[in-house]
Formats: structure tokens, sequence, C-alpha cells
């Protein structure tokens, strides 16, 4: 059992609370057409449910709804690398229908239509139950 952490110098000593609290308890990044993961922890699966309609659901569930979501992708359909730019390809995300074992994402476009996404990357932050 831990209560603290520190460096192998033993400094800088970090309370095992705050590593917990501080952590990304799920986490995925997907390809929005087909729901295929790239790579994922906690992430039981992403379900497509129509064109911009996206539910995330975890392999363990969090203790409460009232959590830290995060979204983010390329507003591109595939998955290459964008550069930047000032408009066009720019996607908008909402999160919808949080419960303990999953989330919704719902991504749209500057033009306020919902639309898929080449690169999805969603995480959680909160407790595990």
């Amino acid at each position: 059992r831990v209560n603290t952490l520190t460096d192998a110098s033993s400094n800088n000593s970090v309370p095992m609370a705050t590593v917990a609290e501080g952590s990304n308890k799920q986490w995925s990044n997907y390809s929005g057409s087909g729901t295929t993961f790239r790579d994922s922890f906690n992430t039981a699966s992403a379900t497509d449910n129509g064109t911009g309609q996206y539910t995330i659901t975890l392999t363990s569930s969090m203790s409460t709804d009232n959590n830290a979501y995060l979204y983010s992708n390329n507003g591109n359909t595939s998955s290459e690398v964008q550069a930047f730019t000032t408009g066009g390809d720019r996607q908008f995300a909402q999160i919808r229908a949080q419960a303990t074992n999953s989330y919704g994402i719902q991504p749209v476009g500057d033009d306020g239509a919902q639309q898929d996404g080449g690169l999805n990357c969603s995480t959680v932050l909160g407790d595990l139950a």
C-alpha cells in the first residue's frame, strides 16, 4: 500500500489521492467511420448511432456521471494529419447522455450540421466506481 510517491532521489513527493484524482479514467482514439479503435484505455466499445452521433461505453464504470468529458477530432473524414486552417474542416462537439458507464458525442461542422470525423479522441476524468 502506498500513500505517497517520490522520485528516485526521494524528492517531489505526490500524495496518491492527487495521482488518482488527476488521472484519465478512460480515453480512446478511433475512426468515426466504423468506430475502429486505434488505441484506447478502459473503453469497451464505440457505437456509431448515425452521422455525427457516437456512444462510448466504458469497461469499468465511473462512480457518478458528473465527470469532466473531453473530445477532439480533426474534422476530416480521414485520419491524416491536417495542416492549420482558418476555415473548413473544423468540427465542434457536445457531450450528450452522460451515464456512469457511457457517454455520447455529437460533433458538428462549421455549418451546424452533424458530421463524422476521421480522427476522434475522447477522455473522461473523475472517479471510478
